[in-house]
């Protein structure tokens, strides 16, 4: 019940955000593995118009099963670039 009520608080702040930013408004999920951030993020994105979720880059070995489109694998020396 609880990330329900976060989720609903944070939907209400991002819009209220969004409408006073020309700029728009950037909100970064942050968490261990497995918390649901993606879940989240998703949520976020079907529920605020205009709003959506980019690519991030890993320099970690693509996962089996992981999709080709998940992350940006690059390597560490291009991550530390």
């Amino acid at each position: 019940m609880k990330s329900v009520l976060y989720f609903t608080k944070s939907v209400d702040i991002i819009d209220e955000k969004m409408g006073e930013k020309e700029n728009g408004l950037m909100l970064v999920l942050s968490g261990p593995s497995g918390v649901g951030k993606d879940v989240m993020a998703r949520r976020i994105v079907s529920c605020v118009p205009g709003s959506t979720m980019i690519r991030t880059y890993t320099n970690r070995a693509q996962r089996p099963g992981e999709p080709d489109d998940a992350y940006h694998h690059i390597s560490k020396e291009e991550f530390e670039e």
